[in-house]
């Protein structure tokens, strides 16, 4: 949760500024590569209007 506690006048006039939840799950498919799967919603409040964007993430890892 991020908060405007300074200046909130200039950037949107309120005290809540955006927020975030992301889940994920993951699986080890050998020693050296993951993959995860994973959902972001982030709110963000502005000036005039609030956005509210959902992201789907899909990631591979390796390591050598």
């Amino acid at each position: 949760m991020f908060l405007n506690l300074q200046n909130k006048d200039e950037l949107n006039g309120h005290v809540f500024d955006q927020n975030r939840a992301y889940a994920a799950a993951g699986y080890r498919l050998s020693k050296k590569v993951d993959i995860e799967a994973g959902y972001l919603n982030q709110t963000s409040k502005g000036l005039n209007s609030s956005t509210m964007n959902n992201v789907i993430q899909l990631a591979l890892y390796t390591r050598f």
